[in-house]
């Protein structure tokens, strides 16, 4: 049950596909997200950047194995992000981790 003008967040979505729930049960105000305005993404990676935050990497693949990568996502087994590493046409890794 949920209040009235509650709110449902479903997140995970890489972990496989949510449970469904039927929508014609709820009246629901669907809400999207917009990313901000420019000064504020400055701010925002300011803010990573003085507090050190780093997201939390599972694996690191070269782009050669991203059906490997793939399938992980799709089996769950990844615990955090799985990066890809793109190489220049000199060999060099485009990635900074």
């Amino acid at each position: 049950m949920m209040k009235q003008s509650g709110r449902i967040v479903s997140y995970g979505a890489t972990a496989g596909a949510p449970k469904p729930f039927v929508m014609a049960n709820i009246f629901l105000d669907v809400k999207g997200t917009a990313m901000c305005s420019p000064q504020e993404f400055s701010d925002m990676v300011g803010f990573v950047e003085r507090q050190k935050i780093v997201p939390v990497v599972d694996v690191v693949k070269p782009l050669g194995e991203v059906n490997e990568a793939i399938e992980r996502v799709r089996k769950g087994g990844q615990f955090g992000k799985i990066v890809l590493v793109v190489k220049d046409a000199g060999g060099s890794a485009k990635a900074k981790l």
